[in-house]
């Protein structure tokens, strides 16, 4: 009946959406640390951990980027306000020949406005026949404000009070994690006769894993994969991170 609308009310229902896509990120506990193992076998030596962000959602839930980025949580989360533009007049209630309404002194026409703040370029990719992009702007609402106040010691305001998976960089890695974990192949399961000796020097856990248990752990990965790269959401992030 009113297409905005139903979009608008469908992007109001996103963070309960991926609040409950942040809760799967617990059960891939096996998965990244078998993918650790495997890292630090190949590698021989590894002083960091392995998909970090993954490992925070997992642990923690879809958590704000203050607490990601600071890992305190906020004591009070002040989120970006979302504006109600009004309907976009048609066209044909311009007449040809009588200028539209002017802007004052020093500005520029609102519809420029939203094309200069509100264009986002992003970046198609295709891995493991999934597909992955990345809006490389913010959001405008995210620039920070030289006439602001400072902003209070444990208050996650601006991009800090949106979710991992809300904002559009924690969302990326998100993604590029899962799909680092999701092409895992185990060292050992399909090995030749060359390779077999080298294998017998690897961790246990490696050693002990089968082709089943492995490719079940990865299907869960690429499950959840899956739900955030589908069509729909590509278009709701898309709308979400539009001021216009």
């Amino acid at each position: 009946d009113n297409v905005r609308q139903e979009l608008l009310a469908l992007v109001k229902d996103l963070p309960s959406v991926l609040s409950e896509m942040g809760a799967g990120a617990s059960a891939l506990s096996e998965a990244i640390e078998l993918y650790q193992a495997c890292v630090e076998f190949v590698c021989e030596s590894l002083a960091e951990l392995v998909v970090p962000l993954l490992r925070h959602v997992g642990r923690r839930g879809n958590t704000t980027v203050y607490e990601w980025r600071t890992g305190l949580q906020p004591l009070r989360v002040e989120r970006p306000e979302v504006e109600e533009m009004p309907e976009q007049p048609k066209e044909d209630t311009v007449r040809p020949g009588k200028p539209g309404p002017s802007c004052g002194a020093g500005e520029s026409p609102s519809w420029l406005c939203h094309v200069l703040v509100g264009v986002r370029l992003f970046s198609p990719g295709v891995s493991g026949g999934l597909l992955s992009f990345s809006l490389l702007s913010e959001p405008w609402r995210s620039l920070p404000c030289p006439t602001c106040p400072p902003v209070p010691e444990g208050v996650a305001c601006g991009s800090d009070a949106l979710t991992l998976l809300e904002n559009t960089e924690t969302r990326s890695q998100f993604i590029d994690e899962l799909m680092e974990v999701s092409t895992m192949q185990a060292p050992g399961l399909e090995l030749d006769s060359v390779a077999v000796s080298q294998f017998r020097l690897a961790p246990t856990v490696l050693q002990g894993q089968t082709s089943a248990h492995v490719g079940s752990l990865l299907a869960t990965t690429r499950a959840l994969l899956g739900q955030l790269c589908t069509r729909s959401m590509q278009h709701l992030f898309m709308i979400l991170a539009s001021p216009r």
